[in-house]
């Protein structure tokens, strides 16, 4: 269920989900349960950029997957390149995706549908001027696209070729038109961050500016912080004026309902990361956009407000529903 809500955009569901799976598997004791489980939160964690919170989870990942070791360290390779590659360390990205790509390739492993390696390696080489290794391996996975089930492989393939050709934007279209049919928006926002930059690039800033605030609404809305960085500097780089957006922000996530609960019942910081699988810089940076959101300033107050209002359902600024 993680994966699923993580692909279809419900990333706070999907971060509460897998941070479930991870406490419930450990009480088990069910190891395999609990490698999948720290690899869905992990590769959440990256496309946030929560990036003690990624690395530590990738850390116990590797520790508990001692005889998985071949299959693990394709996991942790392909979340380091994403978390890599979202911070703007494209050099590493490169490093840690082609390792994955060389793996599943001697494995004859080629399921663009279900690895995203590829694709993000290609955005990788690009930022780093490695255009003829970028065409190489646009080449690799436009024929995995051409017989690949499902439409993820024909859009990533066609934002590859955006990122690469004079043409750019008949492949971006081409891209934006086959994510209207399948509901993986943080993909569509890359594509749209990737579509914008070239128009930029081109001095077609107003149209430029179209795709960056559609891929900055939705990076907003994810909760992918580095990415909406990125599109926020795209965005000044037009000339425009560009402020974080809070108005995405009015109501607590299901995360932040979790932290405040904890910390409503008396947990410190510390003991509120350790029941959450989260570090506590991520505790105290929940306690602060929470104490924002409710207009309060302090535990007592927090603690007062969910107990005044626990008898009257969820406390205000609380989801009710996934949406």
């Amino acid at each position: 269920m993680s994966e699923l809500d993580f692909r279809t955009g419900r990333w706070s569901a999907a971060h509460t989900e897998a941070a479930e799976a991870v406490e419930l598997a450990t009480e088990l004791g069910h190891r395999f349960s609990l490698i999948y489980a720290l690899a869905c939160l992990s590769w959440i964690e990256a496309a946030r950029g929560l990036e003690a919170d990624c690395e530590a989870h990738l850390a116990r990942l590797w520790d508990v997957s001692e005889h998985a070791r071949d299959a693990v360290g394709g996991y942790v390779a392909r979340i380091s390149g994403l978390l890599d590659l979202g911070m703007g360390r494209n050099e590493q990205a490169v490093k840690h995706l082609l390792r994955v790509v060389e793996a599943l390739a001697r494995l004859g492993l080629v399921m663009p549908y279900l690895f995203q390696e590829v694709p993000d390696l290609i955005e990788a080489y690009v930022y780093t001027g490695q255009r003829s290794q970028a065409q190489a391996a646009l080449m690799v996975l436009q024929e995995q696209a051409a017989t690949a089930p499902g439409l993820w492989p024909r859009a990533a393939a066609a934002r590859s070729r955006g990122l690469l050709e004079e043409d750019f934007q008949s492949a971006f279209e081409e891209a934006l038109h086959l994510h209207d049919r399948v509901q993986m928006p943080f993909e569509r926002a890359r594509t749209e961050l990737c579509y914008g930059e070239r128009l930029r690039r081109a001095r077609r800033r107003a149209e430029a500016r179209d795709q960056l605030h559609a891929a900055l609404q939705t990076f907003e809305r994810l909760g992918a912080e580095p990415w909406a960085d990125r599109a926020r500097n795209e965005l000044r780089a037009t000339g425009e004026t560009v402020r974080r957006d809070r108005s995405a922000s009015d109501e607590l996530t299901l995360q932040e309902v979790q932290v405040a609960l904890k910390v409503a019942e008396g947990a410190t910081n510390r003991e509120a990361a350790a029941a959450l699988f989260l570090s506590p810089k991520t505790i105290e940076a929940h306690l602060s956009r929470i104490y924002s959101k409710l207009r309060i300033r302090s535990r007592t107050e927090l603690a007062h407000r969910f107990a005044q209002e626990s008898s009257m359902g969820p406390a205000a600024g609380t989801p009710t529903s996934r949406r």
